[in-house]
């Protein structure tokens, strides 16, 4: 089974799946072999802080729950269903007399207790991204299981300690499983996108896929589990009810307060274009406010437009590509675990190349290589001169600029006015 790219050449369909774990699980390779040379070396910089803040996410919510009262610390910014998870770990914890809160992983069960929860999220994540790829587990879809949870963006993730790895487990079960016959699975797909929002929010915008599907009855149910899911937690704690408001003002001081980060570091369209900036003027002072506002209006007319073209596009992988860029740059703040919202998306296009046989036009194929480079850069490990360029903050550049353009194509085509499909049927 073969198609063509690029006029004479001929390559198997299966070879861009191939090509995804090989280059992956190579760039781990070369990054923890040249980490065993020079253990402080540049290869630190996978992690946050170069691991000075080891698991400073997991010890820190441990700490908020402890008293069962973490809206009273201003760190805390996320609904209560993460705090309730952890409150099971503050419970076989004790709180460190006078010491720090990363004090918490010296205490050999809660280490042990964190290090199952998080060995599960990930076996999970593998077993369904690999069964998604192959519903016999061949060997490719083991690797490329494999590689996702061995990428930079999961390394990064699990030396913070951050229940990103949940909600990306519940996110990519409800992707890979909503629109599933059997209801059973449909119904915990529903469930799981309730859960992955009351963890970081921002996964609501994948619920864009129901609504692609016109499935009400599908919106309904998510949103009765998402309330429920939401306000159920607050009674736990201490304030109960009353913590919503205590929530949203913490949430406001962590933007506005996170947003010098954010811009230079993290995953939306500001840090992308901030680092080109840096690149190409090299510069060294922070983005001015005005600027800063006005790549956030930008960023909001992209999102419209790539929620539009969700409508026009038949393909899944397309679909949850385009709501998981809105994700990324949607919110003001977004730290660099954020990426990993990209997990199911590039499953699904991955998944689209192993079953493509039909011949392809030389755009079409240019698009999805360029596609795929993006990918790699998500996902890629070893760190090195190319790395600081060819990274997960460009990458979202130009997966958003992908999509925004083919979005409005797509617009343009279904008012007939351009005929011909550069991106493919849908």
């Amino acid at each position: 089974m073969k198609m063509r790219l690029f006029n004479n050449f001929q390559i198997n369909g299966k070879l861009f799946l191939r090509l995804f774990w090989l280059i992956i699980i190579s760039s781990f390779v070369a990054w923890f072999m040249s980490l065993l040379a020079n253990p402080q070396g540049r290869q630190l910089e996978v992690f946050c802080l170069r691991m000075a803040d080891f698991w400073g996410d997991a010890t820190v919510v441990t700490h908020f729950v402890s008293e069962r009262d973490p809206y009273s610390y201003s760190g805390a910014n996320y609904p209560p269903l993460p705090y309730l998870i952890y409150y099971v770990l503050a419970r076989v914890s004790s709180v460190p007399q006078g010491g720090h809160y990363q004090y918490y992983y010296y205490q050999p069960l809660w280490t042990m207790l964190f290090v199952l929860f998080l060995f599960v999220n990930l076996g999970l994540l593998w077993y369904i991204c690999a069964k998604q790829i192959s519903r016999k587990l061949n060997f490719d879809a083991v690797m490329t299981g494999l590689a996702i949870c061995l990428s930079g963006s999961m390394l990064f993730a699990l030396e913070r300690g951050n229940t990103i790895v949940l909600s990306v487990l519940t996110a990519t079960i409800f992707i890979f499983y909503y629109d599933n016959k059997l209801k059973c699975l449909k119904e915990i797909a529903l469930v799981c996108l309730a859960v992955s929002a009351n963890i970081k929010l921002t996964p609501v915008v994948l619920g864009g896929m129901l609504i692609y599907h016109k499935d009400w009855y599908a919106v309904g149910r998510v949103c009765i589990y998402g309330v429920l899911l939401f306000i159920f937690p607050f009674l736990f704690f201490d304030g109960g009810i009353h913590n919503i408001l205590r929530m949203l003002n913490n949430i406001n001081s962590f933007v506005v307060h996170d947003v010098a980060y954010s811009a230079s570091n993290g995953t939306g369209l500001i840090s992308g274009f901030w680092q080109i900036a840096r690149l190409i003027f090299d510069m060294s002072r922070g983005l001015s406010f005005s600027i800063y506002q006005n790549l956030r209006v930008i960023s909001f007319e992209i999102v419209l437009i790539l929620f539009a073209g969700g409508f026009h596009f038949q393909e899944k992988w397309k679909r949850v590509l385009n709501l998981t860029m809105i994700l990324l740059i949607l919110p003001p703040s977004s730290h660099e675990y954020n990426i990993l919202y990209l997990v199911p998306p590039t499953v699904l296009f991955l998944q689209s190349f192993a079953k493509t046989v039909q011949p392809c036009l030389v755009n079409y194929s240019f698009d999805k290589i360029l596609i795929f480079l993006c990918f790699i850069m998500v996902f890629f490990v070893f760190r090195c001169d190319l790395s600081d360029f060819f990274n997960h903050r460009i990458s979202v550049l130009l997966l958003t600029a992908i999509c925004s353009f083919y979005s409005i194509k797509m617009f343009i085509q279904a008012k007939h006015v351009l005929p011909v499909d550069f991106f493919g049927k849908g």
